[in-house]
């Protein structure tokens, strides 16, 4: 298993002449035959020489290594550039265990090299490697290969060890408050689905669970689905956050026309702004909701940031206009509370204006721009312009501008 306990079975994958190999068996089978069309016997017999010592290499790693291998990953969620240890456990399978071996494990599109000491008869041993984690996303690590080579390096095979382990790479964040919303948090905190004499809304539909309010049963749901459902309901008193993240791959002038896989220091920028403000309203129990590429992203609930980062983990440059697309969607739902639109300094005043037009759906607007060399002041709102703009150069500057902002 890839997460500890019995090493897994390998998987021996074909043999495979390397380039020297390849050369050796085509000189020898030159030699063999260019020396018995003339009648020579030297180049008979060192060609004959070349191909017995292929054939001796493929012979040399059609024997099973004697070792099985499995890694475990720690912690399978990481932000980027942070720390996961992968950690190798290697054990003897056999009564002879192969010298010479090569352990290779592949980190998404990169592969790394790890010593692979040979351990004694009934033992096991460990090697641990740190992960790369240079860029944000879901990256398979593995499978786990063991490389098994003949002397002369004419042939090798692979042996694969279980299947790829996700890890997480997320978003990196740094401290902030929860956006003024225009709205007084409950003074308790609350962080119940509902609370008796409050203003309250529905909110989603979910099992029931003992001690849940029989009037909250939705019987139509309950119906169909054959079990309980009940009606979950969001206390108003709670400030609400939506953070919308502008992926229209236009307003962020380093990704080369609309590529969307396209690696982007001003994205990330505007992807780690959008994690810090999303979690620290989430650390605070406040319900959140995200939007990315004119669709919402799976929150978790309140007060969760493990789920609010995974989502923005996987979020890349969406369809030129998909900030357009957010803010139609959002004048439809209503949802209220504050807003905050993460965007590049591409975007000019025409999205301005465009989100002025949700300005009465909401108490509290705010506009983080990345990569503006303006940053200073936060700037002050036009009359009835409803928000304001801060514009950042670093994830650094995050709080000492949002502290900074009106409203706090």
């Amino acid at each position: 298993m890839a997460n500890g306990g019995v090493p897994p079975a390998a998987t021996p994958g074909r043999v495979a002449l390397t380039r020297s190999g390849q050369g050796v068996l085509a000189t020898g089978l030159a030699l063999v035959a260019a020396g018995w069309a003339a009648g020579y016997r030297e180049p008979v017999a060192f060609g004959l020489a070349g191909v017995f010592a292929v054939l001796a290499a493929v012979g040399w790693t059609l024997v099973p290594p004697g070792i099985a291998a499995s890694r475990r990953l720690a912690p399978t969620h990481t932000t980027r550039g942070g720390h996961t240890t992968a950690t190798v456990t290697l054990r003897r399978t056999g009564r002879r265990a192969r010298r010479g071996l090569r352990l290779v494990d592949s980190c998404g599109e990169v592969s790394v090299d790890v010593p692979a000491p040979t351990p004694g008869s009934g033992d096991t041993a460990t090697v641990d490697y740190t992960v790369p984690t240079p860029r944000r996303g879901r990256i398979a690590v593995g499978p786990l290969r063991l490389v098994l080579g003949d002397p002369f390096g004419f042939c090798r095979r692979t042996h694969a060890f279980g299947d790829a382990e996700a890890l997480v790479v997320r978003p990196c964040t740094v401290p902030i408050g929860a956006p003024a919303s225009g709205q007084d948090a409950h003074l308790d905190g609350t962080t119940s689905d509902a609370v008796n004499g409050a203003p309250s809304a529905f909110h989603a539909l979910r099992p029931y669970v003992p001690g849940d309010d029989q009037r909250m049963v939705h019987w139509r749901s309950t119906a169909r689905a054959g079990t309980l459902i009940v009606r979950q309901l969001a206390d108003l008193n709670r400030p609400h956050t939506t953070v919308v993240l502008d992926t229209d791959p236009a307003h962020y002038p380093d990704i080369p026309g609309d590529a969307a896989d396209a690696q982007s220091a001003l994205f990330e920028l505007a992807v780690d702004v959008a994690a810090s403000v999303a979690s620290g309203a989430a650390q605070l129990a406040f319900p959140v909701r995200l939007v990315a590429d004119g669709t919402w992203l799976p929150t978790g609930g309140d007060g969760g940031t493990g789920a609010i980062l995974d989502a923005l983990a996987v979020v890349r440059p969406g369809a030129p206009g998909s900030l357009g697309q957010a803010l139609g969607m959002l004048g439809r739902a209503r949802t209220g509370g504050s807003l905050v639109v993460v965007t590049g300094d591409g975007a000019d005043g025409t999205v301005l204006r465009r989100i002025e037009s949700v300005r009465q759906v909401f108490h509290r607007i705010r506009v983080v721009r990345v990569g503006s060399e303006a940053f200073g002041e936060p700037r002050k709102p036009r009359p009835g312009s409803g928000h304001i703009v801060l514009d950042i150069t670093a994830l650094a500057e995050l709080p000492g501008a949002w502290n900074r902002g009106p409203g706090r």
